[in-house]
């Protein structure tokens, strides 16, 4: 709690922000005492958290494959785990998540099989609390949204290497590969930033499946630059009007990477004008 003892003959305007300091066993709530006879609090975006422990969300994404039936699907694996991208080789900033129906949905369509070349439209769909391919909020990050292959395509019926190399042509059916969870990753990028609740545009697959296959399976994740890859401080309310001497309960809510709610924290708070508030 702060209160202070305020001036009285001017109007002022208040903001306030909150910080977090450490890890403790109680989350800490302030009663503003505000002098205005008009005051709003500015704040409009989640307060970020400094770098932590990075932080495992959930397992990637199964998908099973049928050349014959002309179907795609795709579920949760109770094996692995997701994780903010902190440590070497992975670039901080980036979230790597799986969680099919809870943090990410792959959804595919418009399945076809002609001249041993496997293809299906794709879409990615937002379920965690923060935009995804941005790290500011706004701008588009040039690596887009990158669906890419934990465990590579393999037969479960019938018998052939899977490749994703075009049988004509020999040119590459992805869009490219990169390090993630180990080196040289095939991935597909969607070049645009999926805000919560989203889907992308539809994205072609492609893969060059021997006509000897019948089913196969793979794994994937999805990895994204994120503007909070260290969670965040939401405030309740996030604005408020007050008279002079009014007070007005504050709450803060920590949130990891996904938008969960982080128990056991300390949350410190400032005041940008302690002549105010």
């Amino acid at each position: 709690m702060t209160s202070v003892v305020p001036p009285r003959d001017e109007q002022n305007f208040v903001s306030f922000s909150a910080r977090r300091s450490s890890i403790r066993r109680e989350v800490c709530r302030a009663l503003l005492v505000l002098a205005a006879l008009a005051c709003g609090e500015s704040p409009t975006a989640p307060v970020p958290i400094a770098p932590t422990t990075p932080t495992r969300v959930l397992a990637r994404v199964n998908c099973v494959a049928d050349t014959r039936a002309h179907q795609v699907t795709c579920a949760a694996s109770d094996s692995g785990a997701a994780f903010t991208r902190n440590g070497s080789p992975q670039v901080l900033g980036d979230l790597i998540v799986g969680g099919q129906g809870q943090f990410i949905t792959l959804t595919s369509s418009s399945v076809t099989y002609t001249g041993d070349v496997f293809s299906f439209n794709t879409t990615v769909q937002n379920l965690i609390g923060q935009k995804l391919g941005t790290l500011d909020g706004v701008s588009l990050d040039p690596t887009g949204v990158r669906v890419f292959f934990e465990d590579l395509p393999h037969a479960t019926s019938g018998s052939g290497t899977i490749d994703f190399t075009n049988p004509v042509g020999g040119t590459s059916l992805v869009d490219g590969y990169g390090d993630f969870t180990a080196t040289n990753q095939p991935y597909y990028q969607y070049n645009q930033i999926i805000a919560t609740g989203q889907t992308s545009l539809a994205k072609n697959w492609r893969m060059h499946i021997p006509a000897t296959v019948g089913t196969f399976i793979f794994s994937v994740y999805v990895s994204a630059p994120v503007q909070y890859p260290n969670g965040w401080i939401d405030v309740t309310p996030a604005t408020k009007s007050l008279k002079t001497g009014d007070t007005q309960q504050l709450t803060a809510t920590v949130r990891d990477v996904v938008g969960r709610t982080v128990t056991g924290q300390t949350v410190t708070w400032a005041s940008g004008n302690t002549g105010v508030a």
